[in-house]
């Protein structure tokens, strides 16, 4: 099993689409985009169960989407117990075989752009609150 600290890139489903797993254990999330990137290239995902990640839980599950295959939420890492069964988990993930696809599940719009994005939360905000023509 290797991991792999690549830092800041442009491009990440190039490189998650050559992923075996996707681990995220956060404290805290909202709509974690990185979760979306990884669903998105059809890997498996163990994210902590803290809110956002529930509530992108519940959402996958009301579109039909088998969560329970994609997306698997553990206890948030604040005690032995909760870290020994990350590490159960993992391991167990990682003797396992998986076939994978070489073509991630969807097709991607457009690259990720945080001055783009942030333009259209702003627009949203604006239009929200009647600062929007």
């Amino acid at each position: 099993c290797k991991v792999y600290f690549l830092g800041e890139n442009i491009n990440p489903i190039a490189i998650l689409s050559k992923a075996n797993l996707f681990v995220m254990p956060t404290y805290y999330e909202g709509l974690s985009n990185q979760i979306l990137e990884a669903l998105f290239c059809n890997i498996p995902i163990y994210a902590s169960n803290c809110k956002g990640n529930i509530e992108l839980f519940k959402i996958l599950k009301s579109v039909s989407i088998n969560a329970e295959d994609k997306l698997t939420l553990l206890p948030m890492l604040n005690d032995y117990k909760s870290k020994r069964i990350w590490t159960n988990k993992i391991i167990s993930i990682t003797n396992k075989k998986y076939k994978k696809k070489n073509e991630p599940s969807g097709k991607l719009i457009e690259p990720f752009s945080l001055a783009v994005n942030s333009e259209k939360w702003l627009e949203i905000i604006k239009s929200i609150i009647g600062l929007s023509p």
